[in-house]
């Protein structure tokens, strides 16, 4: 089976692709600004979720059977910030998965921190 995390370079996101990769699966796990350590078993991809369209491509080329979506800003100060940025990422992107994981037969998780605007 194959598995993306996204936000792997997170610690939820990071813990789970080493979890799935240790037992076997097929993991690919997406970054954007901060680079995820080469682990064995995991293929590393940078996507920008800013874009809808990449995410689509993402999960075209991956054809992951599961989607875990920890992706997200969590700098609460850059949320205030930059709004439009934390609405793109962490709200459009997620719907952005949403609605490409009902159009496949697959399984989505999406992860939700209590400082995630």
């Amino acid at each position: 089976m194959r598995v993306l995390v996204t936000g792997g370079s997170n610690t939820p996101g990071y813990k789970i692709a080493q979890e799935f990769a240790r037992t076997g699966y097929k993991v690919v796990a997406q970054y954007n600004e901060h680079e995820i350590p080469e682990i064995d078993g995991i293929e590393r991809v940078r996507v920008d979720f800013r874009e809808s369209s990449k995410i689509i491509e993402l999960v075209n080329n991956i054809k992951p059977d599961i989607i875990i979506h920890t992706a997200a800003i969590g700098d609460v100060d850059k949320c205030e910030i930059e709004k439009e940025l934390a609405w793109k990422v962490n709200v459009e992107a997620t719907l952005t998965f949403a609605k490409e994981f009902s159009k496949f037969n697959m399984f989505l998780l999406i992860f939700i921190h209590r400082l995630c605007f």
